[in-house]
């Protein structure tokens, strides 16, 4: 084989390996904005290669490209195989779930659910003060074991999504099972790491005439409105999203390459360095959006009009059996942990939290009981700075836990 033809075949492999490379971190997280960085970046490495087996020329830069683009084919390597690591790098994650037989895949909505009396085990790592197994009650959901649930009556059930399952924290440790310990009040707790508004909704008409019960408490999230793009179809809704999605599927997948990772490591770096008076939570200042929705755009956004509409029917499915409906909305590890100012905006009232909050209660039922968590939250971490969430995992632990139990117990009706 000449070297012309040697050299060109492996500027072809080079181009055809990183193109793959490229689709793959693509199909795992579409607009991702490190991912297009990446694209961009590799772009501009395989240009003069493209340019010199088409048109013969650029030599020099062809060859200094294709080199670069072999250590970092060499980089990816040593990454995937943990041969080479770094806590702020991750890339290709292979992941096997070992538990997918603990979910239940059904051919309507909510189409996944745990199944009961099964242990679930949380996917990945999410940090050493993080309780990653748990067993499911006779329902399939998080709750203290009863011997018959259609023996008891219940005060509130509770439908949301991790946030309410109260992913992370022993069953004794949610907030759920506090408010029954403190008070007299029996809640039950039907949310599902994941779920979005219209899964909450399949799972009140699962159960609304199997177990007795005064009222519901819906746990809503900013941002997870987006979710609701994912119910379009049976093939795309049917492994559901977040926690239960990475126990659903149950095969390998791609995270990103070794070059997304490396950029969103950067951008991280340049946060930090950009961003004053952050201190001790410099390690979630990735979690900063770049830029909040106003009240217009998010009214125009059709994923926000479906769980608007799913929240509503929610509502009225309860409201229009006699049944009382709290809403509660829980806000992020970094709404609590930063100011205005780190935050990004003018006034606090302009972060994801508050935005959707005021439209929620503009746009649900008048009957519904909206309960605003935020400033007690914040005036407690700002007093003391004890977390209320994981040390790496964004869900709040046992203290957070607490706190919306206590905070929960004084505003509702105790019989």
């Amino acid at each position: 084989m000449s070297w012309i033809n040697f050299k060109n075949l492996t500027f072809l492999s080079l181009v055809i390996v990183h193109t793959i490379i490229l689709l793959l971190s693509y199909l795992k997280q579409p607009d991702n904005k490190d991912v297009i960085l990446a694209t961009l970046s590799t772009a501009l490495l395989l240009s003069p290669i493209i340019a010199n087996v088409i048109l013969g020329k650029v030599k020099t830069l062809a060859v200094n490209s294709a080199l670069i683009l072999v250590f970092l084919l060499l980089i990816e390597g040593l990454f995937a195989l943990r041969i080479i690591q770094h806590p702020v790098i991750s890339n290709w994650k292979l992941t096997n779930s070992k538990n997918i037989e603990s979910v239940d895949f059904l051919q309507e909505a909510p189409f996944v659910k745990f199944k009961p009396n099964v242990n679930v085990r949380s996917q990945g790592f999410r940090g050493n003060d993080f309780t990653y197994e748990w067993q499911t009650d006779a329902l399939g959901f998080k709750n203290i074991k009863h011997s018959d649930l259609s023996d008891i009556h219940f005060d509130y059930i509770a439908l949301g999504d991790s946030f309410t399952e109260g992913m992370g924290v022993l069953i004794d440790n949610m907030w759920t099972s506090k408010v029954s310990q403190k008070t007299n009040v029996k809640m039950y707790n039907a949310a599902i790491q994941g779920y979005s508004a219209s899964q909450m909704k399949a799972t009140y008409l699962n159960l609304k005439d199997r177990l007795s019960h005064d009222g519901i408490i819906i746990g809503s999230l900013p941002t997870i409105f987006t979710r609701e793009k994912i119910f379009d179809s049976f093939e795309n809704a049917k492994l559901g999203t977040g926690g239960i999605r990475s126990i659903a599927e149950g095969s390998n997948y791609a995270e990103n390459s070794f070059l997304t990772g490396l950029i969103r490591a950067l951008v991280r770096v340049i946060k930090q360095k950009n961003l004053p008076n952050t201190k001790d939570n410099r390690s979630y200042i990735h979690e900063i959006p770049d830029s909040y929705p106003d009240q217009v755009s998010l009214t125009g956004d059709v994923n926000w009009q479906k769980y608007v509409q799913n929240l509503s029917e929610l509502s009225n499915l309860a409201l229009s059996n006699g049944k009382e409906v709290i809403l509660i909305q829980y806000p992020h590890r970094h709404e609590i942990y930063f100011n205005a100012e780190e935050l990004g905006v003018d006034d606090i009232k302009e972060i994801d939290y508050h935005i959707e909050l005021d439209l929620l209660k503009k746009s649900l039922p008048k009957k519904v009981k909206i309960l605003d968590m935020f400033p007690y939250l914040k005036e407690i971490w700002s007093t003391d700075k004890r977390n209320i969430y994981f040390i790496k995992d964004g869900h709040m632990n046992e203290r957070g836990q607490e706190l919306i139990s206590a905070f929960i117990v004084n505003n509702i009706d105790i019989p």
